[in-house]
């Protein structure tokens, strides 16, 4: 993926929010991000559970993340500075992966991927997204259910 580019950024961005270590090379010459097309892929989900999935299968159009990658960054800061509460109770309950702190470190139309130290988690939401619209309402209705789910 070609330097300066806006999707070179955007790698850059969310690989720094998962590796935040790599900060000390990601800049350098011979580190690249490489984008694969993908065509088709096998799964082999155990005996007699072989599929061949599709392109559909694998990978979001761009037009159903576009938007929401434009406000990605700035929404993932804002939940975890004014809700790491919330994101808490994502990883501890929703996602069952244990105490954090957890933070979010990045949004796509399907979900939110979470880190807490070397850890990573993700919580789906109940509907895909259509819109970054849609991300406000998505992530008050996680944090609704996990707060159900937790007192019960």
């Amino acid at each position: 993926v070609e330097r300066g580019t806006g999707r070179h950024e955007r790698l850059r961005r969310r690989y720094l929010a998962r590796h935040p270590k790599a900060d000390l090379y990601i800049d350098f010459p011979d580190f690249a991000f490489f984008a694969l097309e993908v065509q088709r892929a096998g799964l082999n989900g155990g005996f007699g559970k072989a599929f061949v999935l599709q392109r559909e299968d694998l990978v979001l159009p761009e037009a159903s993340w576009h938007g929401l990658s434009l406000v990605e960054e700035e929404a993932a800061g804002h939940m975890n500075q004014d809700h790491a509460d919330a994101v808490d109770l994502y990883g501890e309950v929703l996602a069952k992966s244990g105490k954090g702190p957890w933070r979010l470190v990045s949004l796509d139309p399907e979900g939110a991927d979470l880190k807490s130290g070397d850890r990573m988690t993700r919580v789906w939401f109940e509907t895909p997204l259509s819109s970054a619209d849609g991300l406000r309402p998505a992530l008050v209705q996680l944090a609704r259910h996990a707060r159900e789910k937790g007192q019960a």
